[in-house]
């Protein structure tokens, strides 16, 4: 999970029924609910999220074929909309990001 823009972030995941996932879920305080926005244009689990100026970047992680990751997917929660970073140098997954505000 990750915060942008004052709300909370969920991306991805699994679950047995469903299989793997590409939902978005988005708990805005201020709304006090979580709604479902633009869905990732993949579905994977065990991914890492961070925010970088308004941005959330969505790394690595398992894909549907279960195969470690390296894609790179930033999403704008002003516009709704993904889009692609380049790919990581390797892929990873069950791994932890942060983002920090720094010189």
């Amino acid at each position: 999970a990750s915060v942008c823009c004052g709300a909370l972030y969920v991306v991805g995941g699994y679950n047995q029924r469903r299989g793997h996932l590409n939902a978005v879920d988005c708990l805005d305080p201020r709304v006090g609910r979580w709604q479902r926005t633009c869905a990732s244009p993949l579905k994977r689990y065990d991914l890492a999220l961070a925010t970088s100026e308004e941005m959330v970047y969505a790394m690595g992680g398992c894909n549907v074929e279960d195969e470690c990751s390296s894609v790179v997917e930033v999403f704008d929660p002003r516009m709704n909309r993904w889009t692609f970073d380049p790919n990581m140098p390797f892929p990873l997954q069950y791994f932890g990001l942060a983002s920090f505000d720094g010189p």
